[in-house]
């Protein structure tokens, strides 16, 4: 399987992952998995 993906991160002290982006470039029509996180802890 081929695929691409991102982890984006929030500026700041804690650089806390945000919003994570996988495709699966070799899937029909390229779908995306997007959740975005919030309110984490650390």
């Amino acid at each position: 399987m081929s695929i691409d993906w991102q982890i984006w991160t929030e500026d700041g002290r804690m650089k806390l992952p945000r919003k994570v982006v996988i495709a699966y470039k070799r899937a029909e029509g390229t779908p995306l998995y997007t959740p975005q996180l919030s309110k984490l802890q650390s």
